[in-house]
C-alpha cells in the first residue's frame, strides 16, 4: 500500500501543477480581455531606455543694450528698470488703487503667475505702500506685466485686431504699461492703416502730428516719417481733402522727405514745390476750391518771377552801360 501511495504521488503532484499553470493561463487572458492596457509588447518598448537628446547650444551673451532685440518683446526694450517703473505707475495711475490689497496677499498671487497681480504688486514696491519700497523689486513685477500685456496684445494684433493695433501704438508711444518706444508704436499703427479707410488714416495722422508738437521731433526720429507715411497713404485713398493735406505738408514743410533715400535736408526746394504742386493739381481737378487757388498761386508766383527776372537783367545791362 505504500508503494502504491509513491506510486500516486508524482502523478498527484504533475496534476497540481498542471492545474496551476492552467489558472495562470486563463488569468493571463482574461487581463488581456479586460485590461488591454496591461501590453506585454508596451511594457517591453516602455523598458527600453529613451535615447538620449542633445543639449541646444548656448547662445552667446549680448551686451546689455542688445538684449531687448532678441526676446518675445519682438524688439521692445524691458531691459530699463527706470523705464518699466515708470511706464508702470502711468498705467497704475488710471486705475483704481490696490492699497486695500495687502502686499503678502498680492505676492502670493503673483508668484503663482497671476497676471492681474503683478502690476499692483510693482506700484506698491515701487511707492513703498505696505511695503519697504524697493525699485529692483518693483522693476521685476514691471517687467512680467509688461511681457504679459505685449505677448497678449501682440497675439490679437497679428491675427487681425485693429483695437490691439491701436492700443498697441498708443501704449508704446506714450510709454503707458510697456516702455515708450516710437519706433514699434509707428510700425503698429502704419500696420494698422493698411486696413483703414481714408478718413481714420488722416485721424491717426493728426494723433502722430500733435504728439509730435507737444514733445518735440528732437530724438523721436520715427514720428515724421511716420506722419508722411499716413498722409500719403490717405492722399491715395482718399479725395481732394487728403490730397491737400499731403500737399500743404510737402510745400511749407521742411520735413517732407522724397523716396529716392535723400534725407529732408537734401531735398532741394524746387523738388518739394514741384511734388506740392502737384498735388494741389490732382486736388484741383476734383474741384477742391483751395488747391486750385494754392496751384494758381504757384503759377503766378512763377510768371511773376520769371517777368521779375527779365527786369532785373535789364537793370544789370543798364549798370554796366553806365559805366
Amino acid at each position: 500500500m505504500r508503494e502504491n501511495m509513491t506510486e500516486a504521488s508524482p502523478k498527484k503532484s504533475g496534476a497540481v501543477v498542471w492545474g496551476m499553470l492552467a489558472v495562470f493561463i486563463a488569468a493571463s487572458l482574461l487581463a488581456a480581455i479586460f485590461w488591454p492596457s496591461a501590453d506585454p509588447v508596451e511594457a517591453v518598448v516602455s523598458a527600453v531606455p529613451p535615447k538620449p537628446v542633445p543639449a541646444k547650444p548656448v547662445a552667446p551673451s549680448l551686451p546689455a543694450e542688445d538684449r531687448a532685440k532678441v526676446d518675445e518683446t519682438d524688439g521692445v526694450d524691458l531691459s530699463s528698470d527706470q523705464a518699466l517703473i515708470k511706464a508702470g505707475l502711468a498705467e497704475y495711475g488710471s486705475k483704481p488703487p490696490a492699497s486695500n490689497l495687502s502686499a503678502s496677499w498680492l505676492r502670493a498671487r503673483a508668484e503663482e503667475k497671476d497676471p492681474t497681480a503683478f502690476l499692483p504688486l510693482g506700484a506698491l514696491y515701487a511707492m513703498g505702500d505696505g511695503v519697504i519700497k524697493d525699485d529692483e523689486e518693483a522693476a521685476k513685477w514691471f517687467r512680467l506685466h509688461a511681457r504679459a500685456l505685449f505677448s497678449r496684445l501682440r497675439q490679437r494684433a497679428l491675427a487681425g485686431d485693429t483695437e490691439a493695433m491701436t492700443e498697441l501704438y498708443r501704449r508704446l508711444i506714450n510709454g503707458v504699461g510697456l516702455p515708450e518706444n516710437d519706433g514699434a508704436a509707428c510700425a503698429w499703427v502704419l500696420k494698422k492703416a493698411e486696413s483703414c479707410e481714408a478718413m481714420e488714416i488722416s485721424a491717426m495722422a493728426r494723433e502722430l502730428q500733435r504728439i509730435g508738437y507737444e514733445r518735440g521731433y528732437a530724438g523721436r526720429p520715427s514720428i515724421m516719417p511716420t506722419y508722411q507715411t499716413l498722409l500719403e497713404k490717405a492722399a491715395y485713398k482718399g479725395g481732394p481733402d487728403e490730397q491737400v493735406k499731403l500737399a500743404d505738408f510737402i510745400a511749407n514743410s521742411g520735413f517732407w522727405k522724397d523716396h529716392s533715400g535723400a534725407l529732408p535736408q537734401e531735398v532741394s526746394r524746387f523738388k518739394r514745390m514741384v511734388e506740392g504742386y502737384a498735388w494741389y493739381n490732382v486736388a484741383a481737378a476734383m474741384r477742391h476750391p483751395y488747391a486750385a487757388a494754392q496751384r494758381d498761386a504757384m503759377q503766378e508766383v512763377s510768371a511773376a518771377g520769371q517777368k521779375r527776372s527779365r527786369e532785373i537783367l535789364l537793370e544789370i545791362e543798364k549798370l554796366k552801360a553806365s559805366k
